[in-house]
């Protein structure tokens, strides 16, 4: 897949961003050339090597379509989760890998389920993964959509209020 400046990606490890530039090594200098991708959420920038693109599976950012599908993602039926902390977290987290919008939407809803019905079973990692996926998803949503972080925070917000206030139940 060939990307360019401007090209707007997910890292799979560090999240959303725009490829800034294409650094390439000067005349005699060893290395390889590197994108260097702005990462918003974060308010950092990394380099990742050309040649290492595909093994790390930095892909093209969710368009205006998937945007949509994510919301009626967010608002189908919740897939219940394990009570059992370790069985949850361990579904989680093979969840969250790659950092794909359509997966941190089941996340979101997914637990914001368990939180509604499970309430005291929820543990502080259950808020830290919820957090972290809020968190994700907003940063490619702020990006797809071309706007700020806090707006589209703002609306992921929201559809987890409605997922709670309409009790989504499976």
């Amino acid at each position: 897949m060939a990307f360019k400046i401007g090209d707007k990606v997910v890292h799979p490890e560090y999240g959303p961003g725009v490829i800034r530039a294409l650094c390439q090594p000067g005349p005699g200098e060893p290395g390889r050339e590197e994108l260097v991708i702005v990462i918003p959420h974060r308010h950092t920038e990394i380099r990742v090597p050309c040649a290492d693109l595909e093994r790390i599976g930095l892909r093209r950012l969710i368009d205006a379509d998937e945007l949509l599908a994510i919301s009626a993602t967010m608002l189908r039926q919740p897939e219940p989760l394990p009570i059992d902390l370790p069985a949850r977290q361990a579904l989680l987290h093979r969840c969250l890998s790659g950092l794909h919008a359509q997966a941190l939407a089941e996340v979101i809803r997914d637990l914001t389920y368990f939180f509604d019905t499970h309430f005291t079973e929820m543990q502080r990692v259950d808020y830290e993964v919820l957090n972290q996926a809020e968190t994700l998803l907003s940063a490619q949503w702020a990006l797809a959509d071309d706007v700020p972080f806090e707006a589209a925070w703002s609306f992921v917000n929201k559809l987890i209020a409605e997922i709670v206030q309409y009790g989504r139940r499976p």
